[in-house]
This record gives structure tokens, C-alpha cells and sequence, in this order.
């Protein structure tokens, strides 16, 4: 098999904002540095054969203990850059999901605390870019003009849509 001569430009990883319709934010505390003790978004490095979206789940899982379906998971957006991570150059492919306000979270894996804030009232000790991406997914979801809207029932979270029509 052939292979590129160039150096590896960088890490994978999967980052997952867990949304709920009560407007809350699932949020992990890290248990190892880099940004040990601060807040983060669930998530980590691809396991070699995954995609972004297996990578994801399975993160989301690790770390939390939530399990969604696939068809319940939506990509947003890759971050990279050179300095987002203190240990080299990271790309991370940001997915999100909305699930039930009864869902409970687990700390397991790297994750010593799960915690769910509210959208206006999120924590300042945020690791790596995560306050960034949190912001640019919620303001994408209409967040700063509206507030979440339910359409269908509650059991159905693939009809989570955010209305900005509604004030």
C-alpha cells in the first residue's frame, strides 16, 4: 500500500453538546489534563476504523452513560488549529443531540462530574475551545432570539427544533 511521506497533521476527536429541551447543557468534568477540573463538552480521540459519528456515540456513552440512537445525532461543525489543544494540532468533529429532561447522566471514563447548566448560565472554566463551539451551536439553534420548542411529543427529540419566530 502506498503512503504520503508527510507528517501526521493532526489528532481526531469527537466532541457531543447534549442539549435538553428545558434549555440545559450537559457538561463533564475533566478527571486528566490537559484542563484537568475544568468543564468540557463529552468527548475524545477516534479509536482507529470509527467514524465521526461511531466516535460520537461511543464517546457520548464512555463518558456519560447516554446512549442515543444514530438517526438522533447530528454533526455541526469541525474546529481545528494549530493551539486548540495543548498537546498538538486536534480536528474535532462537534455533533449535538437533544434528549428527554429526565435523562441522567453518569461520570464515567475521563469524566469525574456530569452536570447539566443552563444555557444562560454556563460555567467560565470551560477547557480547550468548548466555550466557542458551545456558543456558535446555540446561536446557530436560534438561542439568543428564542427559546427551544418541543414539536411532536416528548418521546420523539428528532422533532427539537428552535423557533425563531417565537419570542
Amino acid at each position: 500500500m502506498y503512503t504520503y511521506e508527510f507528517p501526521k497533521v493532526a489528532d481526531l476527536t469527537a466532541d457531543i453538546a447534549v442539549l435538553r429541551a428545558d434549555s440545559r447543557l450537559l457538561l463533564i468534568r475533566r478527571r486528566d489534563e490537559p484542563f484537568k477540573g475544568h468543564w468540557a463538552l463529552p468527548g475524545g480521540f477516534f479509536e482507529v476504523g470509527e467514524t465521526p459519528l461511531q466516535a460520537a456515540l461511543r464517546e457520548l456513552r464512555e463518558e456519560t452513560s447516554i446512549e442515543v440512537g444514530a438517526g438522533h445525532m447530528r454533526q455541526f461543525r469541525a474546529y481545528g488549529g494549530p493551539h486548540r489543544d495543548p498537546r498538538g494540532p486536534v480536528l474535532s468533529v462537534v455533533h449535538y443531540t437533544c434528549v428527554t429532561v429526565e435523562t441522567e447522566a453518569k461520570p464515567q471514563d475521563d469524566a469525574v462530574e456530569c452536570q447539566w447548566f443552563s444555557f444562560d448560565d454556563l460555567p467560565r472554566d470551560l477547557a480547550f475551545d468548548h466555550g466557542e463551539i458551545i456558543h456558535e451551536l446555540l446561536s446557530s439553534l436560534g438561542h439568543n432570539s428564542s427559546r427551544p420548542v418541543v414539536h411532536g411529543s416528548e418521546e420523539d427529540w428528532s422533532s427539537v427544533t428552535w423557533d425563531t419566530n417565537d419570542p
